[in-house]
């Protein structure tokens, strides 16, 4: 899925864009100059006639055309998306003295023996070979794969918090003790309670321990795993099986979460929320019973 903060621009075909997250003015006029380039232009005519729904995002800056297109930025390569998961690939190669049409993703290429991709000069037979090997995970498939990306994430997400407060910890213990157990500091270590730079250092700490309570509560807390889509969301909790869902039928906690989730930045801790771990996808806690 194309990451959420970039700007889409249209190829002039159906469902055809170029991502851009620039604002250059130069990157813009390009986008806004750009265009699929002509050789590509009956392969994803004919994949879309079969598969309207499918997204072809055009990757590389593309290439400055000449002649009639000297005006157009030509882009030839393409991720196809369904129902915003990437399916594969297609591009136009320069192969054996001719243009010629490649295609790819995991199946096609565990398949192949020489080469990672299909190449063909033939509209009909790359067409057919796309059609047949062209299609999404399962929604357990994509679930299990998510569920994964998404736990990894929320560990290194939480590791930080968890080690700055053990750090802290590990810091000031020993010096700590050494000081309050000779000749007997406790009213002292008191009387300095109220000095601004113990409340700095006090403040600092218990912000720590906070972030490192949270953390530690977001590691071991059941969850929820929730991935948007483009016409639907995957939802799979902890060692249960993955569903296709809508955001209507969320409970209002899980609205909530990942409303507040979908305003922060990847890796960002919301208490009694969760985590956003990808664009797409969301760590999020399930609601403490009162």
């Amino acid at each position: 899925m194309t990451n959420v903060n970039k700007v889409r621009y249209p190829l002039g075909m159906h469902n055809t864009y170029w991502p851009i997250a620039s604002a250059d003015a130069t990157i813009v006029q390009r986008a806004k100059e750009s265009i699929v380039h002509p050789f590509m232009v009956p392969l994803i005519e004919a994949l879309q006639l079969k598969r309207p729904h499918w997204e072809f995002e055009a990757t590389g800056m593309g290439n400055r055309g000449v002649g009639e297109h000297a005006h157009n930025v030509l882009h030839s390569s393409f991720d196809i998306f369904d129902n915003g998961d990437q399916i594969g690939r297609i591009d136009r190669e320069y192969y054996r003295d001719a243009n010629t049409y490649a295609a790819g993703n995991h199946r096609i290429n565990a398949k192949r023996q020489v080469g990672m991709r299909k190449k063909s000069k033939h509209l009909k037979v790359i067409v057919s070979e796309i059609l047949k090997e062209f299609y999404p995970l399962t929604v357990d498939e994509l679930a299990t794969e998510k569920y994964k990306q998404a736990f990894a994430a929320m560990q290194q997400a939480t590791y930080k918090d968890r080690r700055a407060h053990l750090n802290n910890v590990d810091l000031i213990r020993d010096s700590m003790l050494t000081y309050l157990t000779t000749d007997n500091r406790w009213a002292e270590f008191e009387a300095a309670q109220d000095k601004p730079s113990v409340m700095q250092a006090k403040a600092a700490y218990n912000t720590l321990a906070d972030n490192a309570r949270v953390a530690s509560e977001i590691v071991t807390a059941s969850h929820t795993v929730v991935i948007e889509r483009t016409r639907d969301i995957v939802t799979k909790r902890c060692d249960e099986a993955a569903q296709s869902t809508s955001l209507d039928a969320l409970s209002d906690h899980m609205k909530t979460s990942l409303a507040l989730l979908k305003m922060t930045d990847i890796g960002t801790i919301i208490e009694g929320a969760g985590v956003r771990t990808a664009d797409d996808t969301f760590y999020i806690l399930d609601k403490k019973e009162a």
